[in-house]
């Protein structure tokens, strides 16, 4: 696991309960060079807000699907409450 930088962070964008989209900021606790994993440090603040009901994941394919068991199984977030997609595969090439 390498230390990350205290300042790494991923911004999510998130539907709110109107439609619209409001964004969140997730620090980056740790990075795995040889898994090519990382971890995040994702707080809900307020679950009657939109960051309480609502999540959503895009990156590595691997990545992607090692955190939909955690929406589903974990948060007990619905289909209407996450949101999942894989853009990339590691070790293939895009083109």
């Amino acid at each position: 696991m390498v230390e990350p930088f205290p300042t790494l962070w991923l911004r999510l964008w998130i539907p709110n309960r109107n439609g619209t989209l409001v964004q969140r900021g997730c620090t980056f606790a740790g990075i795995d060079r040889s898994d090519a994993t990382l971890t995040l440090d994702f707080v809900l603040h307020d679950v009657s807000g939109p960051a309480g009901v609502y999540a959503w994941a895009a990156g590595e394919k691997n990545l992607v699907k090692a955190l939909r068991p955690v929406f589903v199984e974990r948060l007990g977030l619905d289909r209407r409450q996450r949101f999942t997609r894989f853009y990339w595969i590691r070790g293939r090439a895009a083109g």
